[in-house]
């Protein structure tokens, strides 16, 4: 095990820095995405990374440059990806799946160990309590300064793709619920401190979420409060809004 976690790092030393100096911009499959459909269609020239569930939704308003799957480990077999694109397999354990990058994780969390992603040499990502947050490690790596975030709203309320609520998040609001929220902020209060020393950038554009405190409304059940920045995504991609006018 070993020794393939090793190999495969070895294999991955190939994006380093691919992308200096540019901005990338991650999401996630939270609800609030059916609100951005129009400043998402200015994404389509960005470089992006979707995960997990985005895959699942057909209003998507343009192709992306890399989909994530978070805790591969978990699935018996490749999920189907409807764009012809590099795909990452987040996963403890070894993923051989025909066409998919296996990014090696470990159980380490953020908040106690650091984010992996800053240095010279490339480690197994730790867990960020969120694939959002363990592929924001790997986006670092490939060189990005600038990272923002959408549909990261850590809701109850469903996903981009889930309108009707059919096939919502369940979460237990129990003491293992309040716990995993609690990690999720410290991993992330960590991760935005290291990313800031190095001079890079993680800006949260969800709208209504628990990282940037828009979401302050909702009944979250460990204290809410802003870890980072928020600034709307029309802002963000403001100047391609209005060289289209």
């Amino acid at each position: 095990m070993a020794v393939m976690v090793s190999q495969q790092i070895e294999r991955l030393s190939a994006f380093k820095d691919l992308y200096i100096g540019q901005r990338a911009f991650v999401l996630g499959s939270g609800p609030s995405l059916r609100d951005e459909a129009d400043a998402l269609l200015y994404l389509e020239h960005e470089q992006t990374i979707v995960c997990n569930e985005v895959a699942y939704w057909d209003g998507l308003p343009f192709t992306p440059k890399f989909y994530a799957l978070g805790e591969a480990q978990g699935y018996d077999g490749p999920w189907d990806v409807p764009w012809a694109i590099p795909k990452f397999a987040l996963s403890h354990v070894p993923i051989s799946w025909p066409d998919w990058i296996w990014i090696p994780m470990v159980e380490e969390r953020i908040s106690g160990h650091g984010m992996v992603g800053l240095d010279h040499e490339l480690a197994p990502l730790r867990t960020g309590y969120t694939v959002v947050l363990d592929i924001v490690q790997f986006a670092c790596w490939m060189g990005f300064d600038e990272i923002y975030l959408l549909g990261a709203e850590q809701t109850r309320s469903g996903y981009a793709h889930d309108e009707d609520g059919d096939r919502g998040r369940v979460f237990r609001v129990d003491r293992f619920y309040n716990l995993h929220m609690e990690r999720l902020q410290r991993n992330l209060a960590r991760m935005a401190e290291e990313m800031g020393l190095q001079g890079r950038q993680l800006v949260d554009c969800t709208q209504g979420g628990f990282f940037n405190g828009t979401g302050a409304e909702r009944d979250w059940p460990v204290p809410h409060k802003a870890v980072l920045p928020f600034k709307p995504l029309a802002e963000v991609v403001g100047s391609e809004i209005l060289s289209h006018r």
